[in-house]
């Protein structure tokens, strides 16, 4: 779960990297990061932007978790053997 301060009235965003790796790295959707840090789609867009972290389109968010998922797959039925 990422770890969301509070500043003054108010929710601060997760360090930078906790969000790269986690949407950019492991494929999580902004609604599934907005849920787990109990803010909206918006707010969750907003701080990844000012984390300089790149909006992916839904499409390419679906591309990435579905290749994402065959790799993990693949290297599961690997160790297995």
């Amino acid at each position: 779960m990422l770890k969301v301060e509070f500043g003054k009235n108010k929710k601060c965003p997760p360090p930078k990297k906790e969000l790269e790796e986690r949407y950019a790295a492991l494929g999580a959707t902004i609604t599934s990061l907005a849920r787990e840090c109990d803010v909206v789609d918006v707010t969750m867009k907003k701080w990844l932007l000012q984390a300089g972290i790149t909006i992916k389109s839904k499409q390419q968010t679906k591309r990435e978790a579905s290749q994402l998922k065959s790799k993990i797959e693949f290297e599961f039925k690997q160790k297995g053997r």
